[in-house]
């Protein structure tokens, strides 16, 4: 798994793919875009399904991901990969610029309370 893009006030961005539908969020809208490669036993895997995040800033209690769909969800990007295939896509995170100041990124397998995790980001 890698990130391709941290952008980190795309509230614009964010609620003009989504045609008006996302509401404002409490600060900013930070996005991330990355690339996630399935290794897993089973046939598939569904990013959307089967991943978590979290963002752990400098100080402060974890933050999980904002409901919001990204604008990949409207550009209708896949999120299914077969075993060896990879897929990209994006998580949104409502957030003040200072949680972004040097936060990880967790990703988790989504009901694992991040005991598995697959990747911890730096910002």
């Amino acid at each position: 798994m890698q990130l391709s893009a941290v952008r980190d006030d795309a509230t614009h961005a964010i609620i003009a793919a989504s045609g008006g539908f996302v509401t404002t969020p409490q600060h900013q809208y930070a996005l991330v875009t990355y690339e996630a490669t399935y290794t897993g036993a089973h046939r598939s895997a569904d990013v959307l399904n089967d991943l978590d995040w979290q963002l752990a800033p400098r100080r402060g209690t974890a933050i999980p991901a904002a409901g919001t769909s990204p604008p990949a969800v409207y550009a209708h990007w896949p999120t299914t990969a077969r075993r060896g295939g990879t897929v990209r896509f994006q998580v949104v995170f409502d957030v003040t610029a200072s949680q972004l100041d040097r936060a990880v990124l967790r990703v988790g397998r989504i009901g694992s309370s991040f005991a598995s995790v697959h990747g911890d980001f730096q910002l």
